[in-house]
């Protein structure tokens, strides 16, 4: 039996007295495993926009954020919302208007005038990239 466990993940320590045995090493690999498994990993990319009003970018899994920056790098320019930071139950929004938000599977983008504001996180003129975080 160990005498000692690490501060974080209360992993084994042994001593030169103590006995060492093999469920005391598959237990903490059990432990390293699920540490490993519940960091986040980071998913970049980019789409052309293609003017819907509306479209949903497929990553293959539900991020837990997503931003989004035009080509150059804005967010937000002259009145024209290109992205943001969206979170689940967090979209970036104009008012009752969607900007950017996250959805089952991926994300979703728009393109729309908002009195004097346009959305357009899915204008053809432009390349959009983004960072989603897993």
């Amino acid at each position: 039996m160990p005498t000692n466990h690490t501060p974080n993940y209360q992993l084994n320590q042994w001593s030169r007295d103590d006995r060492i045995l093999m469920e005391d090493f598959n237990a903490d690999n059990a432990k390293i495993d699920a540490a490993i498994a519940e960091k986040v990993s980071i998913v970049t990319g980019s789409y052309k926009g293609d003017e819907q009003e509306s479209r949903f970018i497929d990553l293959g899994f539900t991020p837990q954020a997503v931003l989004l920056f035009r080509d150059n790098g804005a967010t937000y320019n002259n009145s024209s919302y290109y992205g943001g930071l969206a979170l689940p139950d967090r979209p970036v929004r104009r008012e009752s208007y969607p900007i950017l938000s996250v959805v089952e599977g991926g994300f979703m983008v728009y393109n729309k005038f908002v009195s004097n504001d346009k959305i357009v996180t899915n204008s053809k003129t432009y390349t959009y990239h983004y960072i989603a975080f897993k």
